[in-house]
């Protein structure tokens, strides 16, 4: 089946050059993609904004993983029976220069649409296996792992190579991934889970 994302644009208010046309069509026509496909939009200002920020979260995202921006933070982990401190999930912050704490909802989706959120990922868990090595040893590690990251066929192997790096017991990682992570290759997605599970890491 072959669909259309259609953008338009019009002379004069949106353009009054080919050049300029083209450009507002053009925005018009990924933002038709971005809401879902299909489907056709005039151009309007605001989509250049919008564009103009994307492009900038972006970059920020690329020149933060280069940076060491990205950090992780910890919510704790607590046994509802006993009340006792089981261990704590990893969640990710960008501490960006230009926007200050940005929170995962912003930047997830767009490292995972731009290829990088697999080398995000191994440089936060690896900071979160130094701060969890000074911590009581009984105390576990949890970490989400994206969807994106599980279509890696060598997602376990990178996985068990930062464990056996850091010297972090596999037995203190929990990995929580999603239900979306089966839909595409179940049994990639099986054979990766049963060797993080010989090792020791819980999913």
């Amino acid at each position: 089946n072959v669909g259309s994302s259609i953008g338009i644009s019009l002379y004069p208010e949106d353009g009054t050059t080919v050049q300029e046309l083209i450009n507002g069509a053009d925005i018009a026509m990924y933002h038709a993609k971005k809401r879902g496909r299909n489907r056709y939009y005039w151009f309007e200002p605001q989509m250049e904004n919008e564009l103009r920020f994307r492009n900038e979260l972006e970059a920020g995202i690329r020149r933060g993983i280069v940076n060491g921006e990205f950090l992780p933070y910890y919510e704790q982990q607590i046994d509802l029976d006993s009340g006792k401190l089981v261990g704590f999930e990893m969640l990710a912050r960008w501490e960006s220069p230009e926007m200050g704490v940005v929170g995962p909802d912003i930047f997830i989706p767009i490292a995972e649409e731009i290829g990088v959120i697999g080398e995000m990922s191994e440089a936060l868990i690896t900071r979160a296996f130094e701060d969890a090595k000074k911590w009581d040893s009984d105390l576990s590690l949890s970490v989400n792992i994206s969807p994106v990251q599980m279509r890696d066929p060598w997602f376990a192997q990178k996985l068990l190579k930062l464990l056996v790096r850091h010297n972090f017991p596999a037995n203190r990682l929990d990995i929580e991934i999603t239900e979306s992570c089966l839909h595409e290759n179940v049994g990639m997605v099986r054979s990766m889970i049963s060797s993080l599970r010989n090792q020791g890491v819980k999913i």
